[in-house]
């Protein structure tokens, strides 16, 4: 994992080339959240991580059509 810190503090980057090697299709709209969730940019609180939760055990990991899913309040 790599974090790139430029002068400016809004400038940080963050790369996983070795997650990115795992997964040989590369980013997919199916497994975008499990990599994004690897970073340190990930809040545990946020909608994303309740999307990540309601499609962790679902056959594709995705949503049906990439619609929202029905109860992110």
């Amino acid at each position: 994992m790599e974090i790139e810190r430029l002068e400016e503090p809004y400038s940080i980057s963050f790369r996983d080339p070795e997650w990115l090697l795992t997964h040989h299709e590369g980013l997919t709209l199916e497994n975008v959240l499990e990599y994004f969730a690897e970073s340190p940019f990930w809040d545990p609180q946020s909608n994303n991580e309740i999307l990540k939760m309601q499609t962790k055990f679902s056959t594709l990991n995705s949503l049906p059509d990439h619609s929202p899913p029905l109860d992110i309040t």
